[in-house]
């Protein structure tokens, strides 16, 4: 994924990549995450938890807990 590879040097581009990931699998429908043994639910919450660990590794504790509101 593209966001993995920019969070690895430190690049903030990956931050917008996260959030649109994570904005867009939320609107589906429960039935569509959970969709081929929840493969969709599983993208999101990944996306999210490397999200909160990138905002986190930069200090920005604020944001990390945001993510999941």
């Amino acid at each position: 994924m593209q966001a993995e590879q920019l969070a690895a040097r430190q690049d903030d581009a990956a931050i917008p990549i996260y959030r649109k990931i994570i904005d867009r699998l939320s609107r589906l429908p429960a039935a569509q995450l959970m969709a081929g043994e929840g493969r969709l639910l599983e993208i999101m919450r990944q996306a999210a938890v490397d999200l909160q660990y990138y905002l986190t590794y930069g200090d920005r504790y604020a944001e990390a807990l945001a993510v999941n509101e």
